[in-house]
């Protein structure tokens, strides 16, 4: 909402729909933001499945054992390998979902005025996930 209240701060205006570009720009910044929790929780699961002992057993016992492994290895800094291609990822994603996202919870809001509490969400969220989904590419 951070993105979205400055750009109606911008307009002079706090009661018009954003426009599209507008809406996307919101996305991909929250991509960007989202990336730098994901990243180290990627980098973490990424380490866990190419991970073998010698003998084929597992080398760690749960995520916060492969979490402890990097950083003593690596430093913090080895959790966040990776965090560009995850951005990346994440800018196109959230820059298509989170329009979709608003433009479906708009249109609800219209069929239901009122009533749309629980509609509006379910429409929004399950219309903004497959154009996101379409674009995964991991």
């Amino acid at each position: 909402d951070g993105c979205r209240s400055f750009f109606r701060r911008m307009s002079g205006s706090e009661d018009r729909p954003l426009p599209l570009w507008q809406l996307i720009t919101c996305g991909a910044f929250a991509g960007i933001t989202s990336s730098f929790v994901r990243a180290p929780v990627e980098r973490v699961k990424v380490v866990m499945q190419v991970a073998e002992a010698s003998d084929g057993s597992r080398l760690f016992l749960n995520s916060a054992d492969a979490m402890r492994a990097i950083v003593r290895e690596q430093g913090a800094a080895g959790l966040f390998a990776g965090t560009g291609p995850t951005a990346a990822r994440e800018v196109i994603q959230y820059a298509f979902y989170f329009p979709a996202y608003h433009f479906l919870r708009d249109a609800a809001d219209r069929m239901a005025p009122g009533h749309s509490w629980a509609l509006v969400p379910c429409i929004g969220g399950g219309g903004g996930g497959p154009p996101r989904g379409a674009l995964q590419l991991d």
